[in-house]
């Protein structure tokens, strides 16, 4: 019999609870089902007991990765998933024995269900009834619920269909620890969503619940997603389709009512000074003075009051916040901005904690480092934190390579390394797959103005060796008048339209495969998606096809226009501009990429890339090229404001305090103005002759 029901469960550091929440779904009464468990990245015993389950029950399918968090880890699930069906579960609750016979009899009644809850019972940490949790059971007034802000259904007392939530694209990892109430919203835009009357789950409190832990970042979460909900309702496109880590500058992409916004700002900043208190965590002080500086220019009167608080805290730290979130909302005077930026880099902050890492990930990023150990001493926990860091970097293959004369150096080598050597495989096949379909695009588009950018293109050209730089994904930029082709040969090769993710003032489509959804095209019509900087920086088919897309010039534009726009969110993204300045070797490469840096609007976007490689990898050939390009306006500022600590930062907790440089030197790239030079589309109608766009195709 083929299996129809995947109970699927997210663990990280369970072992306290684990095994009782294993044994209960073990035990129910309906049992043809199977049990798909990731351990994200534990730390404790969690590994060992799930392997010891996983021998005794053949249900038990076990999977072990870094540390993701449960959205990603849940989409992993639902990748891997057998079942149709997906009950989910979590490591420290109890599942009722008729649990997932009850919820399976009610989706098979109803087949226009997509999504069934339970009530709950609420258990305290060690397992003693507290009081019981009643949703709305009809689809209507749960969908009530959800419109109206309230949490419809407990998350790990759902069963669900896998084709209704992969329509709706699944979890959002940005919306961390609101990941379930983002997910109901989207799915009652299309389906329906019920829970049955019965007592289904025991649902455990304890001090690590997310509620408790985590309450800032999940009311933010749920604060966007209802948003979001609300622009989609009104027939626009989601303003937090593209976003992939939240933070309060998010709001901005919303119009709002004022006296909402400030009520909005008010709880939230609330919320983060008694997180803060609760937990400690400086982080969430840096957040609040973000959700002040907003709630100033508000003109809410709140805002002073817990602004004495927040200086409470800081002094108590010994230290006064920075100035960034009252920079961002212009609180601060223009000619008074360099000072104030000045002022908040002497925080003391520190990426990665351990510089002896931090220097390790760096020198193993770098290609020309192949086969070379850091020349630092590291043993086995030191190589698991790095293999993390370099994972969560993408310069996972390069690290590995440069770790391998270590093996017979350090003891627990093997263990300490097999799980990322098995991950950089599994990256290695994904980028073979998609180079076939690459391939097979390109040939089919022979003729038309498109071509290759970014990861295919930069493994093929400006790496060693093209595993070296693994992609998930394909990305086409085309001219305007190819994209009925493009469309064409998409939907042949079985591609469909992502339309949940479309917003056409961003010039960019997604495309899924319809067998496949992992294997995802990215048509761009032009690299630079947000409207906000559209005005400062372009950088189109057109522009790269005056210097011929598959040179060197081209190649380094691209590296460091998309760094730029991303604000050097990963390692990667330097690593790729380091290779492209390594490959730009002659005076009239040199030549090209000034004239691409004129037409596109970003010489300040390549000047800060070539300057921030240079530091961080003090390659002298990246220095030289920024040199010849010549300053920048804001040229300074920029290299204030981003460094090496703000590159590494993003993988770790201590990205929020780094948050206000990325935020200011996206100010900063706004701030530029290009001059389109017309297209040769244009040209050729102002000189009444036929336009015949060129192919520079990059293979």
């Amino acid at each position: 019999m083929s299996v129809n029901v995947t109970v699927l469960m997210s663990v990280y550091n369970g072992t306290r609870y684990l095994r009782e929440a294993v044994d209960s779904i073990l035990s129910q009464t309906f049992r043809d089902f199977e049990f798909l468990i990731i351990d994200d990245g534990s730390t404790d015993d969690t590994w060992t007991i799930l392997q010891a389950y996983a021998r005794q029950d053949s249900r038990v399918r076990i999977l072990r990765q870094a540390n993701a968090g449960l959205a990603q880890s849940l989409n992993n699930g639902l990748a891997l998933a057998a079942g149709e069906i997906i009950v989910r579960m979590d490591a420290d609750d109890v599942a009722m024995p008729e649990r997932i016979a009850r919820l399976l009899d009610y989706l098979e009644a109803n087949p226009t269900i997509a999504a069934v809850g339970s009530n709950i019972q609420y258990i305290d940490d060690s397992g003693k009834p507290t009081h019981e949790g009643h949703y709305a059971t009809a689809p209507a007034e749960v969908v009530k619920k959800v419109l109206e802000g309230h949490t419809p259904m407990a998350h790990p007392a759902v069963a669900m269909r896998k084709k209704a939530v992969l329509e709706v694209g699944g979890y959002r990892p940005a919306f961390a620890y609101a990941e379930d109430y983002d997910l109901w919203q989207r799915l009652v835009d299309r389906y329906q969503i019920a829970n049955v009357p019965d007592l289904l789950l025991k649902y455990r409190i304890h001090a690590s619940n997310v509620s408790n832990v985590h309450a800032y970042p999940q009311m933010l979460s749920a604060y966007v997603a209802r948003l979001s909900a609300q622009e989609r309702h009104k027939g626009n496109p989601d303003p937090a389709s593209t976003v992939t880590h939240l933070s309060i500058s998010v709001l901005d992409r919303f119009e709002q009512d004022p006296h909402q916004l400030a009520v909005m700002l008010f709880h939230l900043t609330q919320t983060a000074v008694a997180n803060y208190k609760a937990s400690g965590d400086p982080d969430l002080l840096d957040e609040a003075e973000q959700c002040l500086g907003r709630l100033a220019a508000t003109g809410g009167r709140k805002y002073r009051r817990l602004a004495r608080m927040v200086a409470g805290h800081r002094l108590q730290q010994g230290k006064l916040g920075h100035a960034a979130g009252h920079f961002a909302r212009g609180l601060i005077p223009t000619q008074h901005v360099s000072r104030a930026f000045k002022a908040a880099s002497q925080l003391p902050a520190d990426t990665l904690r351990n510089r002896r890492l931090a220097a390790a990930l760096v020198h193993g990023a770098d290609p020309e480092h192949l086969d070379t150990p850091p020349p630092i001493s590291l043993d086995a926990e030191d190589l698991r934190q790095l293999v993390h860091q370099a994972t969560a970097h993408a310069v996972l293959p390069a690290v590995l390579r440069s770790l391998q004369p270590l093996a017979t150096r350090v003891s627990d080598f093997d263990a300490a390394t097999s799980d990322a050597a098995t991950q950089a495989r599994m990256l290695a096949t994904h980028s073979m797959m998609l180079r076939g379909f690459a391939d097979a695009l390109l040939a089919d588009l022979g003729g038309e103005p498109v071509t290759l950018i970014k990861g295919l293109t930069f493994a093929r050209t400006i790496y060693p060796q093209p595993q070296l730089r693994p992609f998930t994904d394909i990305d086409l930029l085309i001219a305007p008048q190819a994209k009925p082709r493009v469309e064409e040969v998409l939907r042949a090769r079985g591609f469909a339209f992502a339309g949940d993710f479309h917003d056409p003032a961003r010039r960019e489509d997604k495309w899924l495969h319809k067998q496949n959804q992992t294997l995802l095209v990215e048509v761009h019509g032009n690299m630079v998606h947000a409207p906000s900087l559209q005005k400062a920086v372009s950088l189109s088919y057109e522009d790269l096809a005056t210097v011929g897309a598959g040179t060197p010039a081209s190649h380094l534009m691209i590296a460091t226009m998309h760094a730029a726009l991303h604000q050097y969110e990963s390692l990667r993204q330097v690593v790729d501009i380091l290779q492209a300045a390594r490959a730009l070797s002659t005076p009239a490469d040199e030549q090209k990429m000034e004239n691409l840096v004129a037409r596109t609007g970003g010489r300040l976007a390549a000047v800060a890339g070539l300057d921030l490689a240079s530091r961080i990898f003090g390659e002298p050939r990246c220095r030289e090229i920024a040199r010849g390009l010549g300053p920048a306006q804001h040229g300074q500022l920029a290299r204030l404001l981003i460094n090496r600590n703000v590159v590494l930062s993003m993988t770790t907790e201590r990205r929020v305090y780094y948050t206000w440089r990325r935020q200011g030197f996206r100010e900063l790239l706004k701030r530029g103005r290009f001059v389109s030079a017309p297209s040769q589309a244009e040209a050729a109608l102002k000189s009444h002759v036929p336009s015949t766009p060129q192919l520079n195709q990059d293979q």
